[in-house]
């Protein structure tokens, strides 16, 4: 299982190099994260929970697909996709690509810190870099810190990201 965290981290870092050298990732790149994250998740739990915490995640990360539409649409006054004009095809691919490979206790957490890191990091680039593309590489930025999640996993100061068991509380009451 090393070689495929070790290669997990590779492919997170390469997501992360191409959207902040580009702002956009190889479609490619999100299959094989998605697949490294979750072989691990869905061989190492038993299927009813990984079912769970899909279930959660997929669910959580609609919530906010909903209020996003609902934002735009107040906001620009009219139904408008919000893809390409809020949020990159990009982040959506990988944010879809996560989904299976992390324990909802650890993607919630994940996913909140990790957009505020973005935003963070993308406002310090801003005030020091003037000249910088105003969008955010939210996939870049989170698969980065993703990749830092799976190095502190492997050095075992983390417990194993995709092990949880709050998605199975709230799946069998």
């Amino acid at each position: 299982m090393l070689a495929v965290k070790g290669l997990t981290v590779v492919v997170l870092l390469l997501v992360c190099w191409e959207d902040l050298r580009h702002r956009a990732v190889h479609w490619s790149l999100f299959p094989l994260t998605g697949l490294l994250l979750g072989a691990p998740a869905y061989l190492g739990r038993s299927h009813a929970a990984w079912l769970a915490d899909l279930g959660m995640n997929a669910l959580f990360l609609l919530v906010q697909a909903v209020a996003l539409v609902a934002w735009t649409a107040l906001r620009y006054g009219r139904w408008t996709d919000p893809i390409g004009r809020v949020i990159g095809v990009g982040d959506v691919l990988f944010l879809a690509a996560i989904v299976p490979g992390l324990s909802f206790d650890h993607f919630a957490p994940y996913y909140v810190s990790g957009l505020v890191l973005c935003l963070v990091l993308h406002l310090t680039v801003l005030r020091h870099w003037p000249g910088q593309p105003r969008t955010v590489p939210t996939a870049g930025l989170l698969a980065a810190y993703l990749a830092c999640w799976v190095l502190m996993e492997q050095l075992g100061r983390m417990p194993p990201l995709h092990q949880g068991e709050l998605a199975m509380v709230f799946w069998h009451g």
